[in-house]
């Protein structure tokens, strides 16, 4: 298991190998597992009526003691005593589920994810929110597919200014791209395009990793600052993230 910012990444099955077209200009060829479960939403993982990990401790430091007022979660890649409770714990839990098989699992109708694994250990999610929004996906890598839940039925209406805005910014640093261009110029006439076509912009922007948190993480602009009180670029990222979910 691993993390973007609070995004929860579960992987689960083989490793597989696959190529992705970011970063320019050849592309890379990366290791991803067969599934994974990608959650937003609070989560646990217990065993034996005792809580091993959860989605608070993304937030909480591991040595409380030994940082300062300034902490901030979403930096990665930090030692121990500087890292989230997450980063310490889950490579230890990520340790002892190796090995172990999925032996059941269940979806609630409002969206709760449970899984139980043969280690004895246990998986929930809980969904919050009261409208019908995505709460979690599986994504398939050997298909290349994303089962959405909840997956709404029409488009949402787009804030095509904000969506220009990300465009615009991504412009400037990955350079000469057709596909960004052409978005851009689709959405310029926004009111007149079909659901249909609204839903090709965001597979195309989703397919070719635009606003894939973890693929945008291996490019830096120097001086650009984010929103929030974390670095910078994770917050850049996370912002261009939050506007194409919530507005495409």
């Amino acid at each position: 298991m691993n993390r973007a910012v609070d995004l929860l990444c579960l992987n689960l099955g083989e490793e597989l190998e696959r190529h992705f077209e970011l970063p320019k200009p050849e592309g890379r060829v990366k290791t991803v597992p067969t599934w994974s479960v990608h959650l937003q939403t609070p989560w646990r993982f217990e065993r034996g009526g005792r809580i091993v990990l959860a989605s608070g401790d993304v937030y909480e430091p591991f040595a409380p003691d030994r940082v300062g007022e300034g902490w901030a979660y979403d930096l990665v890649g930090r030692p121990a005593v500087e890292s989230s409770r997450f980063d310490v714990l889950s490579s230890g839990l990520s340790r002892r589920m190796a090995g172990s098989a999925v032996t059941a699992c269940r979806v609630s109708p409002l969206g709760d994810l449970a899984l139980e694994f043969s280690n004895g250990i246990r998986f929930q999610s809980f969904t919050t929110d009261s409208q019908k929004c995505e709460a979690w996906r599986l994504v398939d890598y050997r298909k290349e597919e994303h089962l959405v839940f909840f997956d709404a039925g029409e488009p949402r209406r787009a804030d095509p200014r904000l969506v220009m805005i990300a465009l615009e910014e991504l412009s400037g640093w990955i350079g000469p791209n057709a596909d960004l261009e052409r978005v851009m110029e689709q959405l310029e006439r926004y009111d007149e395009l079909t659901p249909q076509e609204l839903e090709k912009i965001k597979r195309t922007l989703s397919r070719k990793g635009m606003f894939h948190i973890r693929w945008l993480g291996d490019r830096y602009v120097p001086g650009f600052m984010g929103e929030g009180t974390g670095n910078p670029w994770w917050n850049y990222l996370d912002k261009i993230a939050k506007i194409c979910q919530k507005n495409l």
